[in-house]
């Protein structure tokens, strides 16, 4: 019995590894950014268009592994990807030209959201329980913002010391470990992961119609997600914080670098408390939903999100010189993204079909990282003279996310 609630303790915890690789990734460059423009002799529009090319394209990329999650062996595609990204990571950190580095970095992107896909279809086609899904799905969060701070603050350390070109050693140490653990996973918990599996797919009344679903072109399978209310509108509010969260935290370092002269070094230190909120919460997330419930979690959220874009506007009016005040929005964004998540996420999916979960998590993905590059380029493209544009911007998608959620009655 012991071993086996070990074993469980385990797989709820994977997640958080998988999607650690992703969120690790697509941050880990981001105390160097602000100085590529320097480094390969290009302007501050051509890093701005490469970093939300990578979110976007690595997000569309979802689409594709939610598929081939659907219809191919995951553990097979696990280790090809790995493998694969390990030799794109290389590439990178070996590139002279920005055109060079934009190509093998924005593969190791779309590579790596593969560990984000695998990280929701795994909650989900691990476990029966619905509040054992949820938790797992939360707690995927912690690692990702584990990642998202830890990642470039090791990046910062190292490029000061060493270069920017050694900073791809963390992530290709990371890999590694994720796969010793994905393969230590498979070989000792395989029995139980398959009669979970199992037990949610071959229900009698379900097989005959999984069947068919799988005989489905990927048009027509596209054409019942999105037809799919609840799942759209779901995906479409997580979407909404989406675009300003991701953009939110890599346009800080731009801002901060430019304002204040931040070095590298410490830029990790700010994105911190923005990320706090998505470590720390996850793993209480199952004792705040028992205790507030979903609709008092969802109104505070969406309070939050609003509550940001009026901060940023004081912080802007005011003018004042302290630097860590625009942290504070962040905070508050980051907050409402981890609370509101897991129960956006479990809402879209719960009543597809068992073997759509792939093919709707890779759509989920689709939409928020699509949504978090278009994030980036936006905020991005504001003047930092006319900032308060950002404030605007913020609430109108705050206001956008509270509509879908009173249309799904969650407020």
């Amino acid at each position: 019995m012991g071993a086996r609630s070990s074993k469980k303790s385990l797989a709820i915890i994977m997640p958080m590894l998988f999607a650690a690789s992703y969120w690790g990734m697509l941050k880990l460059i981001l105390p160097i950014l602000p100085h590529f423009s320097t480094i390969f002799d290009v302007t501050d529009h051509h890093i701005h268009i490469m970093i939300s090319t990578a979110f976007a394209l690595s997000g569309m990329a979802g689409l594709i592994w939610g598929i081939m999650l659907d219809r191919f062996k995951p553990s097979i595609m696990f280790l090809v990807i790995s493998l694969c990204s390990l030799a794109t990571l290389v590439a990178a950190s070996i590139s002279i030209t920005l055109m060079v580095f934009s190509i093998f970095f924005i593969s190791s992107c779309i590579l790596m959201n593969f560990f984000s896909i695998y990280s929701r279809w795994y909650s989900i086609s691990m476990f029966t329980n619905q509040e054992e899904i949820k938790q797992s799905l939360s707690l995927r969060h912690s690692g990702g913002y584990s990642a998202a701070f830890i990642a470039p603050y090791l990046a910062g350390l190292i490029a000061s010391s060493f270069g920017w070109r050694h900073v791809f050693i963390i992530m290709i140490t990371w890999i590694i470990v994720v796969l010793c653990a994905q393969l230590y996973m498979q070989y000792t918990c395989h029995s139980d992961r398959s009669a979970a599996i199992k037990e949610k797919e071959e229900k009698p009344e379900e097989k005959e119609e999984e069947e068919e679903k799988n005989k489905k072109t990927i048009s027509r399978r596209t054409y019942d997600i999105i037809t799919n209310k609840s799942f759209m509108v779901n995906s479409i509010a997580l979407s909404c914080v989406a675009i300003i969260s991701q953009g939110y935290i890599v346009s800080i370092s731009f801002w901060l670098t430019h304002l204040y002269s931040t070095p590298i070094h410490s830029l990790s230190f700010y994105l911190l408390p923005i990320l706090i909120p998505g470590i720390i919460i996850p793993p209480f997330f199952r004792k705040i939903s028992n205790k507030y419930g979903t609709q008092k979690i969802a109104i505070g959220c969406a309070t939050l999100f609003l509550t940001a874009g009026i901060i940023f506007l004081i912080i802007w009016l005011l003018h004042l010189s302290i630097s860590w005040l625009w942290v504070l929005p962040g905070i508050l964004i980051t907050i409402c993204y981890t609370g509101i998540s897991p129960i956006l996420s479990y809402r879209a999916v719960h009543y597809l079909p068992a073997n759509e979960i792939g093919y709707a998590s890779g759509f989920i993905s689709v939409l928020s990282y699509f949504a978090g590059g278009l994030g980036i380029f936006i905020t991005l493209s504001i003047s930092i003279h006319f900032l308060f544009i950002e404030s605007i911007y913020i609430m109108i998608i705050a206001l956008i996310f509270i509509f879908l959620l009173r249309y799904e009655k969650l407020i």
